[in-house]
C-alpha cells in the first residue's frame, strides 16, 4: 500500500471516529438538586427555585462593586445572554454576594449598564447568611469571605432545578462548552 494511499486511510478512520464522538457525547449528569429559595431580582419580584422549572438556567454568584473577576465572569454571562436573544427557554440569574450594598436599585442600574432590559437575565439578592447556605448546599460553595471570596462558577441548571454542570465563568473554552452543551438540551425538545 503507498504511503499516500495509507495516509488517506488513516485520515478516514480519524474523521469517522470524531463523527462518532461528537453524534454520541453525553450530556452532563445530575450532579445535585438546586434547594428551594426565595431571592428578590432587581425589579423588586420574588424569585424562587419554580423559576427554574421549564428554563434551562446558568446562575453565577457576582457583587457589582468587584473589580476582580466579576466584570469578566459578567462579560461573559452577557456573551450567552445575547448569543440565546432569541430562546425563551434560557435565562441567567446572577446572584448578589454582597447584598447589604447590591440593593435592588444598584443591582437594576448594574443590569441597565450591562445592556439587560428584560426578565431573561434576573439579579438576585437576599440574606447573606441564607445565600452562603444556599451556594453551599447546591453548588457545593463554601467561602466564609464574601464578598471578596466568591466563586468564578457558572452553573446550568436543567429545566427539573437539578445542577448539569459547572464551568469557569473567566474562560472563554468553558463558555463555548455551556453553549455545546445548552444547544444540546434544547434540540431535546
Amino acid at each position: 500500500m503507498s504511503r499516500i494511499s495509507l495516509v488517506s486511510l488513516m485520515l478516514f478512520i480519524v474523521l469517522i471516529l470524531l463523527r462518532f464522538n461528537l453524534e454520541t457525547e453525553q450530556l452532563p449528569g445530575i450532579i445535585n438538586e438546586v434547594d428551594d429559595f426565595i431571592l428578590t431580582s432587581q425589579n423588586g419580584e420574588t424569585i424562587s427555585k419554580l423559576n427554574l422549572f421549564d428554563k434551562y438556567t446558568i446562575i453565577d454568584f457576582i457583587f457589582t462593586e468587584c473589580v476582580g473577576t466579576c466584570p469578566l465572569m459578567t462579560g461573559h454571562m452577557k456573551e450567552l445572554y445575547d448569543f440565546y436573544e432569541d430562546s425563551p427557554d434560557v435565562q441567567f440569574f446572577s446572584i448578589s454576594v454582597d447584598p447589604e450594598s447590591d440593593t435592588k436599585s444598584v443591582l437594576s442600574m448594574y443590569a441597565r449598564n450591562n445592556g439587560v432590559y428584560d426578565k431573561r437575565w434576573m439579579f438576585l439578592f437576599g440574606d447573606l447568611d441564607f445565600i452562603k447556605r444556599f451556594s453551599s448546599n447546591s453548588f457545593n460553595l463554601i467561602s466564609d469571605y464574601f464578598p471578596a471570596g466568591h466563586s468564578k462558577k457558572f452553573f446550568l441548571i436543567d429545566k427539573n432545578g437539578n445542577v448539569r454542570q459547572f464551568y469557569n465563568g473567566t474562560n472563554k473554552k468553558d463558555i463555548d462548552l455551556i453553549k455545546n452543551h445548552l444547544n444540546q438540551f434544547l434540540a431535546l425538545k
